[in-house]
């Protein structure tokens, strides 16, 4: 089990910029979805072992536990929101993570199917 040091709490005022961090990583997922759905069609582009590093990297316990941290911290904001506009903001990055963590499951996904379909490929199926 990975040993992780105690959260750094960020103060309301660093919303913004964790929503837009968030936000780009959502956009990046998208970008490696999108790329690996042009892609899967030719199963031999991608060798196993990069396929299982994808998997690896984004179900890992390190990702988890930054994903679940993130959602931690937007739980807090929420917890801390005043005005309106701090709602929206805490919302949108609740809402931010849900997409990601969407857009994650589908890459591993697509991973998984591409590498059961190199196997197939390799079997003569």
């Amino acid at each position: 089990m990975i040993d992780h040091p105690p959260p750094s709490w960020q103060p309301l005022s660093q919303l913004p910029t964790v929503v837009a961090l968030i936000d780009d990583l959502g956009e990046s997922m998208a970008e490696h979805r999108a790329l690996l759905d042009v892609i899967r069609p030719r199963p031999s582009t991608l060798d196993a072992a990069t396929l299982e590093g994808m998997r690896a990297l984004y179900t890992g316990p390190r990702q988890r536990a930054v994903l679940e941290r993130y959602a931690a911290q937007a739980r807090r904001w929420e917890a801390q929101a005043r005005t309106p506009a701090q709602r929206r903001a805490a919302l949108r990055l609740v809402n931010a993570l849900a997409r990601l963590r969407a857009e994650i499951a589908a890459v591993v996904a697509l991973a998984d199917a591409m590498q059961d379909e190199r196997h197939e490929a390799a079997d003569g199926c």
